[in-house]
């Protein structure tokens, strides 16, 4: 590995590195304490629309018409709404004892009209033309019917919504007992939450920042080595993945240029992490390091992974901004490539990073201290932040919808900040660990020192030697003049 300046990892003992991994656990146990103690995620009411097939007209017995009005109180804060029907057929009536049979109900949703309450009192159409729309549904009901997403609504503009959506093509008719209608929003104590630590992690970062190439700036860039050379960018890139955009969220009405660059700013920073690891495992045992024959691979893999991340997390933003009604998994020959080419990608790098590893131990009898570091702390980081994406996303992580913004991106406190908290206190850590040496510090600036001293010497003699010419001969001038009086 690169041999540079003398790290702080080689100064550090046994009872300081346990001292490092303690205060990274303590940090996290209490931002997880903190997040399972604040406020909910989601505040939510329901509407109950009864089903009166008796006013419904002969010839239009398979569609049904909804209208639903949301309560006033929306706000900036609430972020996002989500408009959900839960279908509850007869069996959901039927006694406990009596077996239930599982119905099929298919049918198309058509968004019909949305719109939003002015300042003036006056309601405004805020998606013309949304007939034009349709997606079809399946629902398999039996105990109950389980609940879809009618619309999602990435900005709030106003503060009451009026819908009108309708089912047609209805299947089994008969078994519709009644509809209702939920109204899903960001809680607005949740949303102050989460400015309040995205600006606590962003002034975090930028004084680590500071510290870490304040430090850095006192040796020369080729004496950095190869984790130094990266931490300076993860930092930078950090700053980042903590979206100092978000409060352009509230400043404007739409919002979608600050979701797409908050998915742009997060899957660049988690790509480079990425590729940060496997270059660093596999530069144990690689010397000199070529463009052509270490970075590229390595960066086509890690690219593949960014480019269909990217593009799985905004492709549902940009077309709710015609259609609130379109969901990622009801158009999956859109995408479905895009989601095979990342799955393809991830197993690839995870054969790449496993073979770097087994290398990298393998090849060092006395294991170096700074491999036994990375490699312990990358484990522990990889543990948390997949227990933290199991328990948020369960099987839908499997499923198509675990890139839609149809679903909520939390589902309480704790999640949000572990899943930011983890990737945070990492690099702060490894900013700490490989940071130059206090010792290093102190020789760099002692030869410094030692060579402003030698060049001040030189100046110095240069003045004594090469004095003004004029001023001696004033000098020999007023003497002989002394002399001769």
């Amino acid at each position: 590995m690169d041999q540079g300046a003398q790290l702080r990892l080689h100064s550090l003992t046994k009872r300081q590195f346990l001292l490092v991994f303690l205060g990274f656990f303590v940090a996290f146990t209490i931002t997880a304490i903190i997040g399972a103690a604040g406020p909910k995620v989601l505040s939510s009411y329901e509407q109950h629309l009864g089903v009166d097939w008796a006013e419904v007209p002969s010839n239009k017995t398979d569609t049904i018409v909804f209208s639903g009005t949301s309560l006033p109180g929306f706000s900036s804060f609430s972020q996002e709404i989500w408009l959900r029907c839960i279908i509850h057929s007869q069996e959901d009536a039927s006694p406990a004892n009596l077996p239930r049979q599982q119905q099929l109900i298919k049918f198309l949703l058509r968004v019909v009209s949305i719109r939003g309450l002015t300042g003036e009192g006056t309601w405004t159409d805020l998606y013309p033309g949304l007939e034009r729309f349709g997606h079809s549904r399946n629902l398999k009901c039996h105990e109950t019917c389980p609940s879809f997403v009618v619309l999602h609504l990435g900005n709030i503009a106003h503060s009451q919504y009026d819908v009108t959506f309708l089912l047609s093509g209805l299947q089994n008719q008969d078994a519709i007992e009644n509809i209702t209608i939920q109204w899903d929003y960001f809680s607005p104590e949740f949303t102050q939450m989460q400015i309040w630590f995205q600006f606590i992690f962003i002034v975090l970062t930028f004084i680590t920042t500071f510290q870490f190439m304040r430090n850095l700036n006192k040796f020369c860039v080729k004496e950095w080595c190869l984790e130094q050379k990266w931490l300076s960018l993860l930092l930078l890139l950090l700053v980042l993945y903590n979206n100092p955009l978000f409060p352009l969220h509230f400043l404007t009405k739409q919002a979608w240029g600050e979701r797409f660059f908050e998915a742009l700013f997060k899957s660049t920073f988690v790509c480079s992490l990425l590729l940060f690891w496997l270059c660093t495992m596999h530069a144990i045992n690689v010397c000199p390091r070529k463009l052509a024959s270490f970075y590229l691979p390595k960066v086509l893999v890690v690219g593949l992974v960014w480019l269909s991340a990217l593009t799985l997390l905004s492709w549902e933003e940009y077309n709710t901004l015609s259609d609130p009604g379109y969901q990622l998994h009801l158009d999956t020959s859109s995408f479905e490539a895009w989601k095979v080419v990342f799955y393809v990608s991830i197993g690839i790098y995870l054969f790449y990073l496993v073979y770097a590893t087994i290398r990298a131990f393998g090849t060092q009898s006395p294991i170096d201290l700074r491999l036994k570091f990375f490699s312990t702390l990358l484990i522990v980081v990889v543990v948390v932040s997949c227990t933290v994406l199991v328990i948020t996303f369960g099987k839908q992580s499997l499923e198509p919808s675990f890139v839609s913004a149809s679903l909520p991106r939390y589902q309480n406190s704790a999640e949000f900040l572990t899943l930011i908290g983890v990737l945070n206190y990492y690099v702060y850590t490894m900013a700490y660990v490989y940071a130059p040496a206090p010792s290093a510090i102190k020789d760099s600036e002692m030869q410094s020192n030692s060579s402003f001293a030698r060049l001040h010497a030189v100046e110095t003699e240069e003045d004594i030697t090469y004095s003004d010419p004029a001023v001696d001969d004033d000098d020999e001038f007023s003497l002989w003049s002394r002399s001769g009086k």
